[in-house]
Formats: structure tokens, C-alpha cells, sequence
């Protein structure tokens, strides 16, 4: 796992629901509307799909929770902790493509960087 991984996986699975709930929006819109090459999603050619499912339970879910409900709520931190390793493995699919801002856009580090 490279420097870059391992921050993802720390940075956005300790994100308040709300911040997280941004971020995932911001990458599911991204990948909605980035041409990516077919040859990126070669390793794993589920995973966009399976990412967009999840994500978009996780949408309905975190507006649901809004209004307080707990089994909401836990089904919320579930997902949300469901989204982040197809965050990462996202990230190493489209390494060197256009979604570097897209998941770092605070701290402008580029998918090709690695954080120390």
C-alpha cells in the first residue's frame, strides 16, 4: 500500500458523515463525468459500478439520517464505512488520470503525489 493509499484510508475513514458525505459526492459526480479509458477499470471492471451503487445507498441514507433516525443512522456509518476502501482502489485505478483533485481538493495534491 503506498503513501498515498494509506492517507486516503486514514483521512476520509475518520470524516464526520457530513464531510464525507461532500467528498463522495464530489467523486461520484467526477466519475460520472470523467472519460476514463475502459483498460482503467481492466483489474476490477465491477468496481465503478459497485462504488455508484453504494454511493448513491449512501446518498438516500445520510438525507434519511438527517431527521434523526437511529437505524438510519447506523446504516449510514456502515456504508460510509463500506465506501472507503472503493475509495482507495479508485484512486490506484485512475492513477495519473483527472481525479486527483477530486479526492484531495482541500489540500491540492495531485494523484501522482504522494503525502508524507
Amino acid at each position: 500500500m503506498t503513501a498515498y493509499q494509506r492517507w486516503i484510508l486514514r483521512n476520509y475513514h475518520n470524516k464526520p458523515p457530513g464531510p464525507f458525505h461532500a467528498i463522495d459526492q464530489r467523486i461520484y459526480h467526477a466519475l460520472s463525468e470523467a472519460e476514463l479509458p475502459d483498460y482503467v477499470w481492466g483489474a476490477n471492471p465491477t468496481l465503478l459500478a459497485t462504488y455508484k451503487a453504494t454511493s448513491e445507498k449512501f446518498d438516500t441514507l445520510f438525507h434519511h439520517a438527517l431527521n434523526g433516525g437511529k437505524v438510519e443512522i447506523a446504516q449510514r456509518d456502515l456504508l460510509q464505512a463500506q465506501l472507503v476502501t472503493p475509495c482507495v482502489r479508485i484512486v490506484v485505478a485512475s492513477e495519473g488520470g483527472r481525479l486527483g483533485p477530486v479526492f484531495c481538493p482541500d489540500e491540492a495534491v495531485s494523484v501522482a503525489s504522494s503525502p508524507v
